[in-house]
Order: structure tokens, then C-alpha cells, then sequence
């Protein structure tokens, strides 16, 4: 008896434990893309996450795929940042003043020559508003109405790539993913404010370019802290019921 009580207890234990750390996991949203002027073939997939370091830092991981049916590639790419009671010094490096700053290829899937700017409602992206952010492949032109081809960098059909930004400011610590995503571009937008939005070029190995934006719900690929504490705290009702109804049987015996 006085094991089986034991076991009860140290399967209890891990479970909190697990839960304490996990009250600080971070969670990736996807969500797919899809062409203003083409949604049937060009498309991509978008997982988006950040992680908190602390109250000033964290660290935005992007991984961008594109899927769609055509020959077309991904230059570049802008989001928001939310607004009060957060706020940003930094994203990637980039501050705003300031002109685009390059990424290292360590923080863009192993490959140089994409530039990031930060420039809060000034990134101009076609008809859907201005964003905070924008990523693209060369540091000429309008972000990120711009884009290069050639030897500049670029996501092709059925190609990914992960971006890994740095980010620096205040109230970092309590900033979750799910902000950034709710938190659309400004200005003036006949296609609807976004969330995000990526530049396609090259489209059908053609010189036509398409802006595609979110086409549906945000999908939560690991539950949020809240529902893992829930979830465990029924884990660990069920494991105490279960210890009392064994100590209740080897009485009885």
C-alpha cells in the first residue's frame, strides 16, 4: 500500500512540476496565405511564434512556406507590432529611425542578403495598409512594395525558410503571440487591413507580383498556458481520486 501511495504522490509531483514550467510556454499560431490577385495558386503557410525572454527581450521565430500550385517566389514579408502597454526599441536588430539593417544568415534559415526595417506605420504593402515591420530582399526601394530577383535571396515554390528576429523593449514578459496577431496594419486599405502580409514576384516565371494576406482563423499548434494548467490540474484531481480509492482497497483487503 504505502508504495502504490508513494507512486500516487511522485506521478502527482511531476505533474506539477510540468505545469509550473509550462505556465511559461510560448505557442505557435499558423495561418495560410493566400493572393490578392490569384488565391487559388498563390499561396503560403505561415508559423508564427514569439517566445519572452524577460521583461525587455524575446524572440520572434517566422517560418514562411510557400505552397503554391505556380512557379513564384516570396521576397519579402511585414507584420505590427502591438501598441500600449508595449512597447519596442528594436526588432532584429533594426531601430526605428534608421534605414534597413541586415540579417545575419544564421537568423534567416542559413541565408544572407534579406534586410529588415522597422518603421512603425510606414511600411507600405500595396492596398492593405501600413505595418511596423518589414523583411525583404534587398535593401533598395519601397518595403515592402520593392523586391529583387537574380541572385537575391527569395523563397521558392514549395520552399521554406525560418527567420529568427530579436526583440527589444518594455512589458516584453507578458507579450504572447496572439498580440502580434491581433494587431492590423493602419492607414488607408481597399483590401482590408492585415495582420501580415508577404510579396510574391515572379509569378508563373513571369513578371507579374501578387501581395497575399491571411486567408483564415489563426491556428494554435500547442495550447496556451492556461489550457495546459486546466488540463493538468484535472491530470492531478484524477491521480489523488485514484490514490484514496487504492489506500480504501488494501484497507478493505
Amino acid at each position: 500500500m504505502r508504495k502504490a501511495f508513494h507512486s500516487a504522490r511522485g506521478a502527482i509531483a511531476a505533474v506539477v512540476f510540468a505545469l509550473i514550467f509550462a505556465s511559461g510556454t510560448a505557442y505557435a499560431d499558423q495561418f495560410s496565405l493566400a493572393g490578392l490577385s490569384d488565391p487559388t495558386n498563390v499561396t503560403a503557410d505561415v508559423n508564427f511564434v514569439y517566445t519572452p525572454t524577460n521583461a525587455t527581450s524575446g524572440t520572434l521565430t517566422i517560418t514562411i512556406t510557400n505552397t503554391s500550385s505556380i512557379a513564384s517566389s516570396i521576397r519579402g514579408f511585414a507584420f505590427n507590432l502591438p501598441g500600449s502597454p508595449f512597447s519596442f526599441t528594436s526588432i532584429g536588430g533594426d531601430t526605428d529611425p534608421g534605414g534597413p539593417t541586415a540579417i545575419s544568415a544564421a537568423n534567416a534559415g542559413g541565408v544572407s542578403g534579406y534586410f529588415i526595417d522597422l518603421d512603425f506605420d510606414k511600411i507600405g504593402a500595396d492596398a492593405t495598409g501600413d505595418y511596423d515591420v518589414g523583411v525583404l530582399n534587398t535593401n533598395t526601394g519601397n518595403f515592402i512594395n520593392g523586391g529583387a530577383g537574380g541572385s537575391n535571396p527569395q523563397i521558392a515554390q514549395g520552399q521554406s525558410r525560418t527567420f529568427t528576429l530579436a526583440v527589444v523593449g518594455s512589458n516584453l514578459g507578458s507579450l504572447t503571440t496572439a498580440n502580434f496577431l491581433n494587431t492590423l496594419s493602419s492607414g488607408n486599405a481597399p483590401n482590408g487591413n492585415q495582420f501580415f502580409v508577404a510579396r510574391f514576384q515572379a509569378v508563373d516565371n513571369q513578371f507579374g507580383s501578387d501581395f497575399a494576406v491571411p486567408t483564415d482563423g489563426v491556428q494554435q499548434v500547442i495550447p496556451e498556458p492556461s489550457s495546459i494548467i486546466l488540463m493538468g490540474l484535472g491530470v492531478v484531481g484524477f491521480l489523488g481520486c485514484r490514490a484514496r480509492w487504492r489506500r480504501r482497497q488494501s484497507t478493505a483487503a
